[in-house]
């Protein structure tokens, strides 16, 4: 149910940061309210864009990524056609320059059936077009940071594959540029792995099909000793 708020939620505190050391007014009367889509599903990731105070964007488990840029009075959806999953799990708009955008695939909330991630997309237009920049096999993308002073440093944090281990996993960087690779010393520290194979044990010994030995009798049955008299 508060993932429905999600956006109304981001949309406040994004008021309150671009009015830094102005006078606020009286927010006492604001009310929480579901400003859409009405499609995609559970709402996993949102975020604003600080250079239009009215443009956000929002990532649905399985609906992609949707885009407002009237304070969420109509929403459409900028991802169809390019993303290869329609699960995300991360949105950031960088600080610097508002039309680059990298969206994380791969819902990192993780439940019985999770529909996995497909890598990591940046966009130079503000969503209009976007390009695969790799880490297909990470799984579960739960974070993407921009520099706030470079937005050519990213970091993506991902939670793997949801159900089996992988060494896809961890915190990783562009390096080199445009594609991301993998930079966490500890990632396959934290991968489980599968247990060595048990020791093979030696068969018992048995006669071949084919052996003509004669096997070694059985014991005669103990004699029954005779009742006690009475």
């Amino acid at each position: 149910m508060i993932a429905k708020f999600l956006p109304a939620i981001a949309l406040s505190i994004l008021l309150v940061d671009t009015t830094a050391g102005q006078e606020l007014p009286d927010l006492g009367a604001l009310q929480f309210r579901n400003i859409g889509p009405t499609r995609g599903g559970r709402a996993t990731a949102v975020c604003g864009d600080v250079q239009n105070v009215g443009t956000f964007y929002m990532g649905a488990t399985g609906g992609g990524v949707w885009k407002t840029t009237d304070f969420g009075t109509t929403w459409r959806n900028v991802s169809d056609g390019f993303f290869q999953t329609p699960s995300i799990g991360a949105i950031r708009v960088a600080t610097t320059d508002s039309q680059i955008v990298w969206v994380g695939t791969g819902s990192d909330g993780i439940r019985s059936n999770v529909i996995p991630g497909r890598g990591i997309y940046k966009s130079m237009d503000a969503g209009k077009t976007w390009q695969l920049m790799g880490l297909e096999n990470v799984g579960q993308i739960g974070a993407v940071e921009i520099h706030p002073t470079d937005h050519n440093i990213v970091f993506v944090a991902a939670l793997g594959n949801a159900f089996a281990p992988n060494d896809d996993r961890g915190v990783s960087t562009p390096r080199p540029a445009p594609h991301l690779s993998r930079k966490s010393p500890t990632s396959s520290a934290r991968t489980r792995r599968s247990p060595p194979p048990a020791p093979s044990r030696p068969r018992p010994s048995s006669l071949p099909t084919n052996s003509t030995a004669t096997p070694p009798p059985l014991p005669l049955p103990l004699p029954l000793l005779p009742k006690p008299p009475p």
